[in-house]
């Protein structure tokens, strides 16, 4: 489940320091980009809210909001997806254990190049608009359960000393389940995004639709590895839930008692912590996401340790069968030793009985041939005298 992490990690550790920065550099300014947008269209909508309040027209918000949509949009296809496809491509370059360079973080915009990862480009932004589609659809359903439970866990919990704590626990445990499921949505979608971008920089020159397909190859590989690799993903990026907002919010909620300008420190010096935190883990992630793509899902040999292991295991195990095999074999050899006296014995008594019956039968051939003889003597001595007395 893990095995393509620490496979990756390994094959990667001479230049891991020069890929986190490399891979920096690249999401950094894809991040930038998008928290800036993200806010101005938060901005842009919370002012359409309102005026809706109001009841003042909002049609006129909306144009900046869209303005904002499109210029992020065209970033990404032109500019974006770029800079992901080299950090990729660092990555699993480093993977196969070679050199890496500054210059295979550009390599999307060679020429020859660039107009096919436009076209991967434009199938990402389709793939990811399907997918905030999916996860506003199940934000939605979530928010229509959870007010009705938090309705109803105001009202008990309002009778109790500890309301406060109660509906905060509940909260981040609920948080945590949301998030979860949505990870499995999300996490698809990035899986397959990944696939198709790491076989654009094993084969730049092939056609983008080929390379997209090429995506399944890395789900659907034969090796029944797929579905365990990916419930580790899942699990993996639950740390990073676990230690985003929860963490977080227990922070603010501890420090609230204590002066102003410390729990401000405590919680900016958390917020980073948490940052470096969730970069790790995410950087974790697609390095085990490209090296099982590489792989195409292939069983990985497992540790040394356990190795020895296995093979000590597997010692004791021929060693046992070689005794049964010494122990059939000798009882064998005796059983066809006690079998072959036998059968000389049985052998011998019927020689024996084969000479006795023979020597019996030769007795009473002689005793036949002596009384044929003397009967023939009997009849030569009678015809003689008979023929003596005619004579006379």
């Amino acid at each position: 489940m893990f095995r393509y992490y620490k496979s990756g990690f390994q094959n990667a550790k001479p230049q891991n320091l020069k890929i986190i920065l490399y891979t920096l550099i690249s999401f950094v300014i894809c991040f930038v980009v998008t928290r800036f947008a993200t806010a101005l269209i938060i901005r842009q909508y919370m002012q359409m809210q309102m005026l809706a309040q109001f009841g003042q027209p909002v049609q006129r918000l909306l144009i900046p909001i869209i303005g904002i949509i499109v210029i992020l949009a065209l970033l990404f296809i032109f500019a974006g997806y770029q800079l992901i496809a080299g950090a990729t491509n660092v990555i699993q370059k480093a993977i196969k254990k070679e050199k890496v360079n500054f210059s295979d973080l550009f390599v999307a915009f060679k020429k020859g190049n660039y107009a096919k990862s436009l076209l991967l480009a434009l199938i990402s932004i389709a793939l990811l608009i399907i997918m905030y589609v999916i996860i506003a659809l199940l934000n939605y359903l979530f928010n229509l359960a959870i007010t009705s439970l938090f309705s109803s866990l105001q009202h008990v919990a309002s009778n109790g000393s500890n309301a406060m704590g109660i509906l905060l626990t509940v909260q981040i445990i609920l948080y945590i389940i949301t998030s979860f499921i949505l990870s499995f949505v999300y996490w698809l979608f990035f899986i397959f995004m990944i696939n198709y971008t790491v076989a654009y920089n094993e084969n730049p020159t092939h056609k983008p639709f080929k390379n997209f397909i090429e995506r399944f190859k890395g789900i659907k590989n034969g090796n029944k590895t797929w579905f365990k690799f990916y419930i580790g993903v899942l699990l993996i990026n639950l740390i990073a839930i676990i230690f985003s907002q929860p963490l977080l919010t227990l922070v603010r909620l501890l420090t609230s008692s204590i002066s102003q300008n410390a729990a401000n420190i405590i919680v900016i010096t958390t917020f980073v912590i948490i940052i470096i935190l969730k970069l790790f883990i995410y950087y974790v992630l697609i390095m085990g996401i490209i090296n099982y793509f590489i792989k195409r899902g292939k069983r990985l040999n497992k540790s040394t340790k356990q190795t020895r292991k296995d093979n000590k295991n597997q010692d004791e195990v021929t060693l046992a069968n070689t005794k049964d095999e010494v122990k059939d074999t000798t009882q064998d050899k005796a059983n066809h030793h006690e079998e072959k006296e036998h059968r000389l014995k049985d052998k011998a008594e019927s020689k024996l009985d084969h000479q006795h019956e023979n020597h019996s039968t030769q007795k009473e051939d002689v005793k036949e041939n002596v009384q044929d003889k003397l009967n023939d003597n009997k009849d030569n001595i009678s015809d003689q005298a008979k023929d003596h007395f005619d004579k006379k």
